[in-house]
């Protein structure tokens, strides 16, 4: 149950660590501590598809922060959709203009004169 570990953080090579022993670190002894969230079988019904206040709780928030947090974002993802559909109509006439030039610099290119 109390079983603790240690993290070893040093350099590969073994020349360097014998040049520079500062640089191998040995963190505390920590113990391993997994937390899983659960929830009432009402909520998981409610929320089977995910969509629910509570989508969040693997991430430890509780539903009522969650739903606050997306509600927060929401104005900036839509926001960002609208930029991104915007830029890719941007992207697709210069694209065009691009052929179109493409096509006029071919239909007026000299062929090289046999010299």
């Amino acid at each position: 149950d109390k079983q603790r570990f240690r993290i070893r953080v040093s350099p590969v090579d073994t020349n360097l660590l014998l040049r520079e022993p500062g640089l191998s670190v040995v963190t505390t002894p920590m113990k391993c501590v997994t937390k899983l969230s659960h929830r009432s079988g009402a909520k998981l019904e409610a929320g089977a598809d995910g969509e629910e206040d509570g989508e969040f709780d693997d991430f430890g928030q509780n539903g009522g922060s969650a739903k606050r947090k997306r509600d927060e974002l929401e104005p900036l993802l839509d926001a960002q959709a609208i930029q991104i559909q915007q830029l890719r109509q941007a992207n697709g006439q210069m694209l065009e203009e691009l052929r179109s030039l493409k096509a006029m610099l071919s239909s007026c290119a000299v062929p090289p004169s046999a010299s």
